[in-house]
């Protein structure tokens, strides 16, 4: 892995964050929706996003953040 300045470091740990937020809402209204394809989409949605923070955990995780 590349060095990273600390201001990298700190926005990775932002998205980090962010995208974990994401999806705790994602989870939330996919279990909550009334219509079928709000659920669909919401699920979708949520894959995706458990992809990214499983992508950003491979350089979160080496800086202990």
């Amino acid at each position: 892995m590349p060095n990273l300045t600390s201001m990298e470091c700190m926005l990775l740990g932002e998205h980090f964050k962010s995208e974990n937020s994401m999806i705790n809402l994602l989870q939330f209204a996919s279990q909550t929706a009334s219509d079928a394809r709000c659920r669909k989409l919401c699920e979708t949605m949520l894959q995706e996003h458990q992809q990214q923070l499983r992508s950003l955990a491979q350089y979160i995780e080496p800086l202990n953040y």
